[in-house]
């Protein structure tokens, strides 16, 4: 936070718009690494660095990009931007490295002072001597406001970045919308646990995420899989029910549902022996393989 530094992620979360702003910046950082054939192992997500403001992008001790957040959509004056433009935290950042994010347009913002005087309703002017920028968001414009819909707009910048690690690395996912969505929830819960740890800690430590956690929860399939298995077995039961009476001994299709996941998986690969399912199963799509013809088959 620009001026006096105190920790404030108590009252931060992976759910408000600046927590989704921080996993967004982390995103897109790491996609680009990725399409730059780049290693990102040593790049981490901070959050109220002690030395540093809302948001830092960090390789190693090197700060790549830092970013003060503003969520206050009556804020569209350059004076009420005082407090940034005066205290923003520079030290080690380079000039074009350092944002501030705004839900709204700031009027004047980017004018020489010359140019400032020129609006018609005589605003305050404020030098920007920290050189800071607004930030572009992908849409071009330099603020990114709340929505009062059921996606944010932050929200869908960060699928399309999670879309665009699919493409590189896992491109049967690139279309599985559910997972683009369960992704971006499980980091959401990731900030969430890292802010709830740090509390914990008594507001010493900072939350901190390293692009390897990112990474491994975009490209994980175990979600998908674990959907897949539940909703063919959730398919194995409503056929079972549809076509058998009360009076049937239902032990067979119960020890069925209650196999392990692997087990299960097994089990419908060997109820088709003659059917190439590695799409399917490459795809999450287990259940397409569940049809009233499967009952028979255990029978």
């Amino acid at each position: 936070m620009a001026g006096e530094k105190n920790n404030a992620t108590s009252s931060w979360s992976g759910y408000n718009h600046q927590g989704q702003v921080g996993i967004f910046l982390a995103l897109k950082e790491l996609s680009e690494l990725i399409q730059n054939d780049e290693d990102f192992r040593g790049y981490s997500v901070q959050f109220e660095k002690e030395d540093g403001e809302d948001i830092d992008i960090v390789k190693g001790i090197e700060v790549i990009s830092r970013h003060q957040v503003k969520a206050n959509k009556n804020k569209k004056n350059l004076n009420d931007y005082k407090d940034v433009l005066t205290g923003f935290k520079e030290d080690g950042v380079e000039e074009n490295s350092r944002y501030l994010h705004t839900i709204c347009d700031v009027i004047g913002f980017e004018l020489s002072e010359e140019e400032f005087k020129e609006l018609p309703y005589k605003p305050k002017f404020i030098s920007n001597d920290k050189n800071v920028k607004l930030y572009e968001y992908p849409d071009g414009c330099k603020y990114c406001d709340l929505s009062n819909v059921s996606e944010s707009k932050i929200d869908s910048f960060c699928k399309e970045e999670i879309k665009s690690l699919l493409i590189a690395h896992s491109p049967s996912l690139k279309d599985d919308d559910e997972h683009i969505k369960e992704t971006l929830f499980e980091l959401k819960n990731l900030l969430c646990t890292k802010i709830r740890e740090a509390h914990e800690d008594g507001g010493s430590a900072n939350p901190v995420i390293l692009f390897p956690e990112i990474y491994n929860i975009v490209t994980s399939t175990e979600k998908r899989e674990r959907q897949s298995i539940r909703r063919a077995k959730g398919l194995f039961s409503l056929y079972w029910n549809e076509n058998f009476d009360n009076d049937v001994d239902n032990t067979i299709i119960n020890e069925i549902l209650n196999l392990a996941d692997d087990d299960f998986k097994n089990l419908l690969i060997d109820m088709h022996p003659d059917n190439s399912i590695s799409k399917l199963q490459d795809l999450n799509n287990l259940d397409n393989l569940i049809d009233r013809d499967s009952i028979k088959y255990i029978l």
